[in-house]
């Protein structure tokens, strides 16, 4: 995290799911990707955006402990741009660094080049309500639904 030693990745147009993020070499499994940064806000402005941004098709929120959630929506980097897939081939990860908490992206499985990084939206993040699913797995569950959880707590 401190370094900063991301690995290459680039956005770019992911057919219906808008963008995306695709690996530029390939990762091996149980590797740091990427960190998910964004705006940390306490529970009263986090629910004062969830109501701001009701309506609105592209925002999620993480919680990364008591009273601080992660709202990637408009501040944030390219791991904002990570789509959901019902297999997916990264997972989030829960942090601390000095005496922050942090999350990381990681590579469940080898992620070759040229391939969509993706993470299960329903396990990880607030925010999606019932939205058709374009992951295109042989396991999809059609939609991606939104479930009340806090991130690895």
């Amino acid at each position: 995290f401190q370094k900063k030693s991301w690995k290459k990745i680039e956005v770019k147009r992911a057919g219906e799911k808008g963008f995306g993020v695709f690996a530029k070499e390939k990762i091996s499994k149980g590797t740091f990707i990427i960190e998910y940064v964004g705006e940390v806000l306490d529970e009263k402005i986090y629910k004062q955006r969830q109501e701001a941004y009701d309506g609105e098709r592209h925002y999620y929120f993480l919680s990364v402990g008591t009273n601080q959630i992660i709202d990637a929506s408009k501040k944030g980097n390219n791991a904002r741009f990570i789509n959901h897939s019902c297999d997916p081939n990264s997972v989030l990860q829960k942090w601390t660094v000095g005496h922050q908490s942090r999350i990381g992206v990681f590579a469940l499985r080898d992620i070759e080049k040229g391939e969509e990084v993706t993470f299960d939206y329903a396990m990880e993040c607030y925010g999606v309500s019932f939205q058709k699913c374009y992951c295109g797995s042989a396991n999809c569950r059609g939609t991606i639904t939104s479930k009340d959880m806090s991130l690895l707590e």
